[in-house]
């Protein structure tokens, strides 16, 4: 899925139309403000822009700048010096976060 969403190719409302799928709005289901798409979804919106404050706070990680999906993915080589951190960092997003698994 996380490899998906990097490639913009998530069933999201925004890519059903394109592919002929009526739907009565493309609107984020969310934030109701801007067009649900992949990128919208995971660092668009301002409900992952709270996750991703929250994530901050929690692994005490300096500030996360994610403007598309694969700044999210390339974000762990960047956030610690040790290949641990880096590799919890990394189940943090793409379990936890990118497969919908965040509370």
């Amino acid at each position: 899925m996380a490899w998906r969403a990097s490639i913009d190719r998530l069933a999201t409302k925004s890519e059903l139309i394109k592919r002929g799928v009526s739907l009565p709005s493309d609107l984020c289901v969310f934030c109701i403000s801007n067009a649900e798409s992949s990128t919208h979804l995971f660092t668009g919106c301002i409900y992952a822009a709270e996750i991703w404050s929250r994530i901050e706070a929690w692994c005490r990680i300096s500030p996360i700048f994610a403007f598309e999906v694969s700044d999210l993915l390339k974000l762990a080589d960047y956030q610690g010096n040790s290949k641990v951190i880096k590799y919890i960092l990394r189940g943090i997003i793409i379990d936890h976060y990118l497969m919908g698994r965040v509370e």
